[in-house]
């Protein structure tokens, strides 16, 4: 069956095998995808909004006012590799052992890069150097409180509070369970709650005893789909929720094989917002081991 064409259907359900993968690439932002611009290289800057302060005068007053100047800042993500899912399919494949190319090929496909993607954020988040005091301060039969002092760091940076989000690695999760906080029932979208304002998400992709807090868009996630090659007998873009991958159907008249490959070009970055009392950059990603 050479030159396999994938219909719109299957190929759009790829990227979302992306979003709806158990891992972390739901819970991270990804407006910095947006500003990619192709030419310029793998390079995206993040434009971060300029941050004013008000000024006041006395009543009546006829003094001149001052005037501020608007400073806008930029930070770069930079766009490091790239993941792909290469796989060669015979004619005896195609015609005599694949019922549902879409299920049996391309879903595994879409798994591996949506694995790679999640893998590729927890690395970054390892980065992140633990916060012994907020760590050593754990309690195990009351974790709770440890979320409390955790969002109190986050709001004293002059943060606001929507779109805190809490990983946790399944230690931890356990605790919260057993401390009742927490209803083992339900899907896994049940399962994500709500503690101190944070969105608790559990991972068994971080380390079992660790907790990473953070404001979504301080997380950023950059997909790009590499240009359709143009001697491929079939390629095709599909974007979803940000994320965009390359599709592509190709034939060797050599080995009689068909050949399927999706590959995307990611990056992934941890950004600095401004507070909004000083303008100062900060970093809001707490990593707690406990």
């Amino acid at each position: 069956m050479p030159n396999q064409f994938l219909n719109p259907a299957e190929v759009a359900a790829l990227a979302n095998e992306l979003v709806r993968a158990d891992g972390l690439v739901p819970f991270v932002g990804r407006s910095a995808g947006q500003h990619f611009k192709p030419g310029v290289g793998a390079t995206v800057d993040i434009r971060k909004p300029a941050v004013l302060k008000a000024r006041t005068r006395e009543v009546g007053s006829v003094e001149a006012i001052t005037a501020d100047t608007l400073t806008e800042a930029y930070q770069s993500v930079t766009i490091t590799e790239q993941a792909y899912s290469a796989v060669d399919l015979t004619d005896a494949d195609l015609t005599l052992n694949l019922a549902d190319f879409g299920r049996q090929v391309l879903a595994p496909q879409a798994l591996a890069v949506a694995e790679y993607a999640n893998d590729a954020i927890v690395r970054k988040l390892e980065t992140v150097t633990a916060d012994d005091a907020l760590s050593t301060g754990y309690d195990a039969a009351n974790p709770v409180r440890t979320f409390t002092a955790a969002r109190k760091q986050l709001r004293q940076l002059r943060l606001p509070a929507a779109e805190m989000l809490a990983v946790v690695g399944t230690d931890v999760y356990a605790d919260l369970l057993d401390s009742g906080v927490l209803d083992a029932d339900g899907s896994r979208g049940d399962l994500i709650r709500s503690i101190r304002g944070f969105s608790v998400v559990e991972s068994n992709r971080i380390a079992a005893n660790d907790i990473y807090v953070y404001m979504r868009e301080a997380v950023q996630l950059v997909s790009v789909a590499p240009a359709a090659p143009r001697g491929a007998g079939s390629a095709q873009v599909v974007t979803r929720d940000g994320l965009s991958l390359m599709s592509i159907m190709d034939y060797d008249a050599r080995t009689l094989q068909d050949r399927s490959v999706l590959s995307v070009f990611l990056g992934v970055g941890l950004v600095t917002v401004k507070r909004a009392d000083t303008g100062a950059d900060v970093t809001p990603v707490i990593r707690l081991t406990v």
